[in-house]
């Protein structure tokens, strides 16, 4: 009785209309105790990892976080690695347009996808949606480069995976969800700066400070491989998934740790958009490391990469978590998986 509500009295809010409804509730926690056991299994299976974040980042804040949008139960330490260390008070949340959403918005470019919810649900209750920030930035960003399209919310699973680990981090954490679309290195480029300047100005006005008040997750998978994928490389087999590995590590490695610059944004670009790799939030990462530069220039800060870990599905398996209504949603083996690269971005002067 007194479980029952408890859950009652934790998801009331999505009773509201305006609530966005979890789409996958197989691959992503829907309760705080499946989140509690996933975090706990996660914990069990890469405590070095996990301990060795703690001690690189002791002491620091958290401005960006690369975050995975997998199944928890193939990726959990790596949302622990990335979105759980994000304490602002608004997180803006930079998801992707998987194909299926793609092809019904007419495959876009050199866009940005607003929700109209006024929350979204999450194993933690509802994730309340900053509507002013919202109002602000959809009334002042170029109206050729803005879509407010609930559809393509609903459908895409990309910002939804990593909210329950956000709530659970800060209770009191606000959104605000945007969908990138493919594009172009001079007019992304172009639209980031000028999202940038305008929440660099936001903050200004409220007197607020970059990590305490505002924060980005970039929800992105890395190399997605095998014949499901039309990706291959490499070919098929052990060495080739040696290679894929090594190669995410290789350009992770390069690109997105140290001091970020124009350059090692660029670069990025270059060796996984140009190329056409199966990086699942190739267009996401470039995207919000300028715009979250921009944020921290206006400070006089730059951005600093800290790397968390990475995995992929085939090489770590599944955690043994047997819940009611929490499982995989796809398989894995070495013709079949997906990478994760997890870390953060800081500011140093």
């Amino acid at each position: 009785m007194k479980r029952a509500l408890f859950l009652i009295l934790l998801f009331a809010p999505l009773l509201a209309e305006g609530v966005r409804p979890q789409r996958d509730r197989i691959g992503f926690s829907t309760t705080p105790e499946q989140l509690t056991q996933v975090i706990e299994l996660a914990q069990k299976r890469s405590p070095v990892l996990l301990a060795e974040m703690e001690r690189k980042t002791a002491g620091k804040t958290a401005f960006v976080a690369l975050s995975p949008h997998d199944d928890h139960l193939l990726a959990g330490e790596f949302y622990l690695l990335s979105a759980s260390l994000l304490r602002a008070d608004t997180v803006i949340v930079f998801g992707l347009l998987h194909r299926s959403v793609k092809e019904s918005l007419n495959n876009p470019k050199n866009l940005l996808v607003f929700d109209d919810y006024d929350a979204w649900e999450s194993a933690e209750g509802a994730v309340p949606v900053d509507l002013p920030l919202r109002e602000y930035l959809t009334k002042n960003l170029p109206r050729s480069r803005v879509l407010i399209n609930r559809k393509a919310h609903s459908e895409e699973h990309s910002v939804e995976a990593s909210l329950g680990f956000l709530k659970r981090s800060n209770p009191h954490v606000k959104i605000l969800p945007i969908l990138v679309s493919a594009w172009e290195w001079e007019e992304g480029a172009a639209l980031a700066e000028e999202l940038g300047a305008l929440l660099a100005r936001w903050l200004q006005e409220r007197k607020g400070e970059p990590g305490r008040d505002l924060a980005f997750l970039l929800s992105n998978d890395a190399t997605h491989y095998g014949p499901d994928f039309s990706y291959t490389p490499f070919g098929i087999g052990e060495k080739a998934h040696q290679e894929g590995t090594e190669r995410d590590r290789k350009i992770a490695g390069e690109t997105l740790l140290g001091t970020i610059d124009q350059r090692k944004i660029s670069l990025f670009f270059r060796e996984v958009v140009d190329t056409q790799m199966t990086w699942c939030g190739r267009f996401v990462i470039p995207f919000g490391l300028l715009v979250a530069k921009r944020v921290a220039a206006s400070r006089k800060l730059s951005l600093y990469g800290i790397e968390g870990g990475y995995g992929d599905s085939y090489s770590l398996g599944v955690l043994p978590l047997f819940a009611r209504g929490l499982g995989i949603t796809a398989p894995f083996s070495s013709s079949h998986w997906v990478g994760y690269w997890a870390q953060i971005f800081t500011l140093q002067e």
